[in-house]
């Protein structure tokens, strides 16, 4: 694999990460919302103003989730390649039973609601990414000090060889 294609990955990688990091940060404040809006004693005004700020929010957060939807399918298979685990499996409760639902931890990520009321922190899916990253980085650093060694080797695989046609007077 060419320098180039690894540093395209990781480029890739760092832009899905900025973009996942933009998301949450848009949709931090409408989760603050809605724990606020938890709360028994709202009065209706207080309820009505509580959903008109929410409603303000949508906008950020839906161009947010648009720029991580574009990448996702890369990013899962450069992290797919590296090892990362990118399949998320969600159980039910064992009491209440039922079939364990498997998505894509990216896409789970940016969904506004999980089966079973699971909640996928951002720290585990921003982990992933990171494993990935530095799963590249590491590939990368392996390809470029290979690539003097290669060089080396070919100048000295081909002053070898001419030494040879110097010494037996070989054509070739």
């Amino acid at each position: 694999m060419s320098v180039e294609s690894v540093q395209k990955k990781l480029m890739l990688m760092m832009d899905f990460k900025r973009k996942l990091l933009e998301f949450y940060q848009a949709r931090q404040p409408l989760m603050d919302l809605k724990a606020t809006a938890q709360d028994g004693f709202l009065q209706p005004w207080e309820q009505e103003d509580l959903r008109k700020r929410g409603e303000a929010l949508i906008p950020a957060i839906v161009a947010a989730r648009d720029g991580v939807g574009r990448l996702i399918a890369e990013a899962t298979e450069i992290a797919t390649s590296y090892g990362a685990p990118t399949e998320l499996t969600i159980l039910p409760a064992p009491l209440i039973g039922g079939y364990s639902q498997t998505m894509n931890m990216f896409q789970a990520a940016i969904e506004p609601q999980l089966p079973h009321d699971f909640e996928l922190e951002p720290r585990k899916v921003l982990d992933i990414v990171n494993q990935a990253i530095w799963a590249i980085e590491r590939h990368l650093e392996e390809e470029q000090t290979a690539r003097p060694a290669l060089n080396a080797a070919k100048r000295a695989g081909s002053g070898l060889a001419s030494a040879f046609r110097a010494l037996f007077k070989t054509e070739t």
